[in-house]
């Protein structure tokens, strides 16, 4: 003989998420990625904007150690981390003279400088340095260029306050040139002669 079942009835959950906690998870996951991401591409810029700052000031201070030894100008940056030899410019173009050669004193920077640039977050500092004008007497002022490529609007902005402290690109210590597929920062320092 059988004993009846007088338990209640049970249900089975059914198996997996309904479509409404579905899209509930889904929507968590998108605010949260798009919190995260939009943080951490505000943190490479500032990364960026900090490598770029870092390295324009550490290149000044060894342009100007180099010109107080050598009495001229480096055409190249990598003359800042290596002698240099027969064949090196100062900044107008000139060669170096073996006597001014001999006065380096350097390394001037801690690291080398590679021939296709130096690299600062997203962007690249050039190799060559520039003068505006591009040539001059020993008592003519002018402008040194330190020039970096690939350089997004929003770290020049922050490099802009961090050293002007105004937005004006065409006078100071920053100069940014959008042209075309390359965005390009100059960092300016006033010189005298070459």
């Amino acid at each position: 003989m059988s004993v009846p079942n007088t338990s209640p009835a049970r249900r089975t959950p059914p198996a997996g998420f309904t479509l409404a906690e579905m899209i509930i998870v889904l929507a968590i996951v998108a605010v949260t990625a798009a919190v995260v991401l939009t943080a951490l591409a505000g943190r490479a810029r500032s990364g960026t904007a900090g490598a770029l700052a870092q390295s324009f000031n550490a290149l000044s201070t060894a342009v100007q150690e180099f010109r107080g030894d050598v009495r001229r100008y480096p055409g190249q940056l990598d003359l800042l981390s290596a002698a240099p030899v027969a064949g090196d410019d100062d900044v107008c173009g000139t060669a170096l003279s073996p006597a001014a050669r001999n006065r380096w004193q350097g390394p001037y920077l801690q690291r080398p400088v590679p021939a296709t640039g130096l690299p600062a977050g997203d962007a690249t500092i050039l190799n060559d340095v520039q003068r505006s004008p591009a040539t001059a007497t020993p008592q003519e002022v002018g402008t040194l260029f330190i020039v970096a490529v690939d350089v997004d609007a929003t770290i020049a902005e922050a490099l802009e306050r961090e050293f002007d402290g105004n937005a004006d690109y065409n006078d100071g210590a920053i100069r940014y040139i959008t042209a075309g597929a390359t965005d390009t920062l100059k960092y300016a320092m006033p010189i005298r002669g070459c």
